[in-house]
């Protein structure tokens, strides 16, 4: 058996591209739990002694860094089903998943030096993946009674003021907390879905699902941006004004329109066309917001002032209105507006922003 999985996975390591060395023994590859990881798994998951049948340790540089990724797996093996009803399937997902979230954040500028990379870590995951793939079927164990994972967070609602204070969410899940000031309860919520767009990694959509099982993009000083591979335009861009550097990041005009960008850094868009359906509210507006380049009702004439003529008015707007009693300002809705039979109106000050009429 031990020959046909060293065969196969000198097979999976050629198609992966990875760099083997002299010190990577292939033949190992199975859970690969180190010692001291065995060591932590017996002394917590109910004082269990028996351990799960894994290689030795392998010699290989991402060894020590997949350590805990693989204790959580060989608890997952041996009560994974009969504490929670996972398959073996999901275990070993949960396994590349973990993994591929350790490489993701490892500081890998520090470990430049030591001949590291994000990419030999992501492919050393593939292997070990396909390992447990292709012989763990023989250790996952269904027959085990019910065992709660001492550093694990229980299902539900759970208090962080005890014991469970730093306790860790099942895998393929994150902590959330539901009192926000004092973060003294909490629960484990499943994996939540990549948005549409550039994403950063080490907030919400920290391990975030792509949809249609699709991969990831990732950009930016260690990673801390991705992107579904395929998602970019995928999002409708909405009606009017929005930003560019969110969800509708790279988003697609309906009816194939071209975009507008404006703003520092073309912060803003807005789809060709979208701004002449809009018909500009009476009185002052704003020139640059969502009636950036509406129509005037009725094919009237727009006025336009301000610094970069950012604010406007349509013509016959202004002077429909009736000026009222008292004192008013003429650089809001009264901008225009006509006096009363036989009063005329008059300035308050020199900037002739208040007036009366008299």
């Amino acid at each position: 058996m031990r020959k046909i999985i060293f065969f196969i996975l000198i097979f999976i390591i050629a198609d992966l591209d990875i760099k083997v060395n002299d010190n990577f023994d292939v033949s190992l590859v199975f859970c690969n739990t180190a010692q001291a990881s065995y060591a932590t798994v017996r002394d917590r998951v109910c004082g269990s002694s028996k351990r799960i049948r894994c290689s030795a340790p392998i010699k290989n540089p991402y060894d020590a860094k997949f350590q805990g990724a693989c204790s959580t797996h060989d608890y997952c093996y041996r009560f994974g089903y009969a504490t929670y009803g996972e398959s073996q399937v999901f275990c070993d997902a949960a396994f590349l998943h973990e993994m591929n979230n350790i490489c993701s954040n490892l500081d890998w500028m520090l470990l430049a030096s030591s001949g590291l990379s994000f990419a030999a870590c992501r492919t050393a995951a593939k292997v070990y993946y396909s390992a447990v793939l292709v012989a763990g079927a023989s250790s996952f164990q269904k027959g085990r009674k019910k065992c709660q994972y001492k550093g694990l967070c229980p299902p539900g609602k759970f208090s962080t003021t005890g014991n469970l204070n730093n306790c860790k969410c099942p895998l393929n899940t994150r902590k959330v907390y539901t009192e926000k000031i004092t973060k003294s309860t909490a629960y484990c919520k499943g994996l939540v879905d990549c948005p549409t767009g550039i994403f950063y990694t080490d907030g919400e959509y920290r391990g975030c699902r792509c949809h249609a099982g699709v991969g990831k993009s990732y950009s930016g000083l260690g990673n801390i941006q991705a992107q579904c591979k395929g998602a970019a335009g995928i999002a409708t861009c909405p009606k009017g004004k929005f930003s560019t550097t969110g969800k509708f990041r790279n988003c697609k005009c309906a009816g194939g329109t071209s975009k507008k960008r404006w703003g520092a850094g073309n912060m803003y868009g807005m789809c060709a066309g979208e701004e002449n359906k809009r018909t500009c509210p009476k009185g002052k507006f704003s020139t640059t917001g969502k009636f950036r380049n509406c129509k005037c009702p009725g094919g009237q004439g727009k006025k336009r002032w301000g610094v970069g003529s950012m604010y406007g008015m349509c013509k016959g707007t202004a002077g429909k209105a009736r000026c009222p009693g008292g004192k008013f300002k003429t650089t809001k809705k009264w901008r225009g507006c006509k006096c009363p039979a036989g009063k005329k109106k008059k300035y308050t000050n020199i900037f002739k922003s208040k007036a009366q009429c008299r």
